[in-house]
Formats: structure tokens, sequence, C-alpha cells
């Protein structure tokens, strides 16, 4: 490789190491911190979250998916937050983080931030990630909102510490009654990403209502649903999400006919997928606004108020 370098390009690999050494102190050495070796492909030089928008300036050859796609998203939806200002550390039982994918992982984050600054029309004060997991979200909405007071619910008491202690938000002990769950609180904005997706219908309902309850008065909780384009692929064979055959008919069935359907994961009760329409969806709430496949191509986003 060195030998095809030649004068400019020997000046901009230099100066990669040169960043990269200096950003290399500054790197949690923590089992939560995702490594340099992470963002390298196809044996170029990789960059990670912090390093990018530098090298992307200074090194002209293929970066990562990453850092492109990054980009690419930001300029697109002028997302307003300073990427060095979004913490790195994953979690070591974040499912929803594969390796060797965390492009996927950020851009999903990123996905979500810029449906909510579509959607709101002033910044909110407190809010309320639910559930939040282990930040995948939570994260980019600290570092757009350092101002808001933030929230993070969850059932897992391990990924509450996680979130306080990595993006410095507040924690709610949640539970899987809701009709129950009264907080103190309320929210400026609530953003629920896949959580109707694994609810059968009454379990909405009884989420929507306690999402009613603990809104501020201009308050808008955006949440997000499967739709059409899941139904699709079950419906054509492309992807089970992890429905029996049988499942996969039931919802189906229920879908065509009532509007929402919902089966069981073949292997666990009371949890699995749901698929609704937005009629459906119009019947439960008044629906501010709709977006069909808004978060990461996939799921549909709905908003609504108290």
């Amino acid at each position: 490789m060195i030998r095809r370098l030649a004068g400019l390009d020997l000046l901009r690999l230099l100066a990669i190491l040169l960043v990269i050494g200096r950003h290399a102190p500054t790197m949690p050495n923590t089992k939560w911190a995702i490594p340099f070796t992470h963002w390298q492909r196809g044996g170029r030089f990789g960059v990670d979250l912090f390093c990018g928008s530098i090298l992307m300036n200074i090194f002209p050859y293929r970066l990562t998916r990453l850092t492109t796609a990054i980009r690419t998203k930001i300029d697109a939806a002028r997302i307003n937050v300073g990427l060095e200002n979004v913490s790195r550390k994953i979690h070591p039982e974040d499912t929803m983080y594969v390796s060797g994918h965390a492009d996927h992982y950020f851009n999903v984050g990123l996905s979500a931030l810029r449906i909510v600054q579509q959607t709101l029309k002033a910044e909110p004060r407190t809010i309320l990630d639910f559930p939040c997991g282990y930040g995948r979200v939570l994260r980019f909405l600290a570092a757009a909102y350092p101002s808001a007071t933030i929230y993070g619910a969850e059932i897992k008491q391990d990924a509450l510490e996680f979130c306080q202690a990595a993006f410095g938000t507040t924690s709610i002990e949640s539970q899987s009654d809701l009709t129950n769950l009264n907080l103190e609180q309320l929210f400026d904005l609530i953003w629920c990403g896949s959580l109707v997706t694994h609810l059968n219908e009454q379990s909405t309902r009884n989420l929507l209502s306690f999402f009613k309850r603990h809104l501020s008065d201009n308050g808008v909780c955006i949440f997000t649903t499967h739709g059409e384009y899941v139904v699709n692929r079950i419906m054509s064979g492309e992807y089970a999400y992890g429905l029996s055959p049988v499942g996969q008919e039931k919802l189906l069935r229920e879908y065509q006919h009532i509007g929402y359907g919902y089966s069981d994961y073949a292997t666990q009760s009371g949890y699995g997928i749901s698929a609704v329409t937005p009629e459906y969806m119009g019947q439960l709430i008044r629906v501010l606004s709709f977006t069909p496949r808004g978060w990461d191509s996939h799921q549909d986003v709905y908003s609504m108020n108290a």
C-alpha cells in the first residue's frame, strides 16, 4: 500500500494517523466503547463516529459505510446535533447492536432523531424514551436536547443503570401492566420506537392511554408500528419475523379483516409481532401525522397529542 502512495497521498495518511493518535487517549477503555476496528471495511482505513467528519475532508479513499451514511442523512435531514456529542458506548447486552453493523445501529438512532425534529414545533423541555432499551435512540436525544430533562423507561434494570451512567438520563422503572403505571411527570415529547410492533390490540390501547395521560398540554407522542410493508414481507415469504406459519396466517387474517393483526412469537407467549392499518389506528387516536416506513425505511410512524 505504501508503495502506491506518493506525495499528497502520503501526507494524507500521516494526517490520519495524527488524528487517530490524538483521539485514541480519549477513547474510554471499556467494553462499552466501540473500538476503531469495528469501523474498518475492505482493507481501507476505517473511521469512527467522532473522527469521521474530520477524516472525510482529508482522505478521499472509500471510508466506512457508517460515516458516509451519517453524513448523507445529516445533510438531507439537516439534523441539528453535533456528532462529537453522541456517545458511542454500547452495552454488551444490547441485542440491537450487531457486531460489524454499527452503521445500521447508529443510522436507526439518527432516523429517530430526524423524525422527532421534523415533527416538533418547539424544543422539548421534558422527554421520555419508552422503552429506552440500552440507548440506541436515547443517545441522540440526549445530544440534540442537552437542556431538556430526559427520562428513560425500561423493565430491564441493567439497561436503566447503563443509560443513566452513559447518557446522564433519569431512570423510570417500567412494568408490563401499564393500566396501573402512573408517573408524576408530564412530557413534552414521548418517543416510543418498536413497542407497539410487539403488542396485541388491547395492550396497544393500554399503552396509548398511558401516553395520553403523561403528555403535557402541548406535548407530542411519536410511536412506530408495523404496517403494509411488513405485511407484504410476511405474505410473500420474504421474512417471517419470528412467527410460525400458523402465527403468520393469524396475523395476516386479522390485519386484512380487522385492521390490527397480532400473533405471539413461536417460542414466546404474550409478546410477538403486530401490524396495524392507518384506518384502524385512526379509530384509536387522533392522528397528528402519519409517515409510512418513516423509521429506518421499515416501520410506520404516527404522532398524537393528549
